[in-house]
């Protein structure tokens, strides 16, 4: 079941954030960011004030188990804020993947930016972590040529893009 997050989720999502960048970033990322840097503590205190705010937070749940979650909203880029949905993160527990979770989330996503009326969903995928990349293109999703370095990871990550 995909259902709205609340504040009581935040302390599970901040676990799968952490554990995923582990994951999914060990080689791209350095030691000393993944294992050093990056706190659960610190993201749980992000994600209580986001979730607080209300912001557009789902979570899988599975048996009373959260196994992954989303985060969505109006694209958040000047060039396509008007017209476009954005897919800002989405997780899924390491042990939970490869079971259709993603691609349910992503359906959620997608239904919230026809209900408002957006003609395309926009995401930022990291360049070089081709699975995820491999995972939107089935999906559906292609690059737009938007690129950026954010300082914090210092790693290029392209924008992605499906017309609804």
């Amino acid at each position: 079941m995909i259902r709205k997050a609340h504040v009581g989720d935040a302390e599970r999502l901040a676990e799968i954030i952490i554990y995923g960048w582990r994951m999914a970033y060990t080689g791209l990322f350095s030691d000393e960011y993944l294992y050093g840097r990056l706190l659960v503590v610190d993201r749980y205190k992000f994600l209580v004030g986001q979730l607080s705010a209300e912001h557009g937070y789902y979570v899988y749940e599975e048996n009373d188990v959260i196994k992954g979650f989303v985060a969505m909203g109006n694209c958040r880029d000047a060039d396509c804020s008007e017209c476009a949905y954005e897919l800002i993160a989405m997780y899924v527990e390491p042990a939970f993947k490869y079971k259709g979770i993603g691609a349910k989330m992503l359906a959620k996503c997608e239904e919230n930016a026809r209900s408002l009326g957006k003609e395309r969903v926009k995401i930022w995928v990291f360049e070089d972590n081709l699975n995820t990349r491999k995972f939107y293109e089935k999906y559906g999703y292609a690059p737009d040529g938007a690129t950026k370095i954010p300082p914090a990871v210092n790693q290029p990550e392209i924008r992605m893009e499906k017309t609804l």
